[in-house]
C-alpha cells in the first residue's frame, strides 16, 4: 500500500514539475526553456497550424506579441522547406497576424526571391478571405516583400477612425479597390521579381505609411 502511495506521489510531483516547466516556457519564450517548449510543441505536424494560432495569442499576453529571434528564424527556415503544405500556409498566416509592429527580421535577410514571390502570390489570393485587419496587415507584408524592407509599424489607409463611436471603420469598397490594385500589379506572378520596382498603389489615393513616428 505504501509503495502504491509513493508511486502516486511521485507521479503527481512529475506532473506538477512538467506543468511548471511548460508554463514557464510559455510565459518566458525568450529563454532556453521557452525554446525547448516551442520545439517540443512543434514536433507534431498535424497540430502545427493550431499551435501557431495559440502562439499568436500567447505571445501577445506574455511577450508583447514579439517573436523571439530563435523562434522567428526557425519558422522562416521552415517556411522555405515546407512549401505546398498546411504548415506553410499557417506560417504565412501567423506572420500576417503578427502585423508589422511585431515582425521578426529573419525573412528580410533571406535571399530566397522565389520563396518570397510564392508568399506574395498566396497573400494576394487570400486578401478577400482575411478579416479586414488581417487584410491590411497582408497588404503591408506584400509591400514589405516588394521593397525588401521590414517596414516596422506601417499601415495602409483602407480604414478610418470614427471619433464618435471610438472605433476603426473598414469600408468594403476601399479594401476591394486596394486589393484590385495589388492583383493588377501581380498579374499571374510570372513577372516577379522584375516587377519589384513598380509600386502597386501608384496613381491611387492609397499609401503604405508609418504610424510609429
Amino acid at each position: 500500500m505504501r509503495r502504491h502511495w509513493k508511486k502516486l506521489t511521485l507521479g503527481f510531483v512529475i506532473i506538477i514539475l512538467g506543468a511548471g516547466f511548460i508554463t514557464y516556457g510559455i510565459v518566458e519564450p525568450e529563454t532556453t526553456i521557452g525554446r525547448v517548449v516551442f520545439r517540443t510543441a512543434y514536433l507534431f505536424p498535424p497540430t502545427r497550424p493550431l499551435f501557431l494560432r495559440f502562439l499568436t495569442n500567447s505571445l501577445r499576453e506574455t511577450n508583447g506579441g514579439y517573436v523571439p529571434s530563435a523562434i522567428d528564424q526557425f519558422l522562416i527556415d521552415r517556411l522555405w522547406q515546407c512549401k505546398d503544405s498546411t504548415e506553410w500556409q499557417a506560417i504565412v498566416d501567423f506572420e500576417v497576424r503578427q502585423t508589422s509592429a511585431r515582425w521578426g527580421s529573419a525573412i528580410w535577410f533571406s535571399e530566397n526571391e522565389q520563396g518570397k514571390g510564392t508568399v506574395i502570390g498566396y497573400l494576394i489570393t487570400n486578401l478577400e478571405k482575411y478579416s479586414a485587419e488581417d487584410a491590411a496587415s497582408a497588404m503591408v507584408l506584400i509591400e514589405a516583400l516588394r521593397r525588401n524592407e521590414q517596414l516596422i509599424k506601417h499601415d495602409i489607409n483602407i480604414h478610418y477612425w470614427d471619433e464618435e463611436h471610438q472605433k476603426y471603420v473598414w469600408p468594403q469598397d476601399q479594401r476591394t479597390e486596394a486589393t484590385e490594385r495589388f492583383r493588377r500589379w501581380w498579374g499571374d506572378g510570372r513577372q516577379w521579381p522584375n516587377n519589384r520596382s513598380r509600386n502597386p498603389l501608384e496613381g491611387s489615393h492609397f499609401e503604405i505609411y508609418s504610424w510609429g513616428g
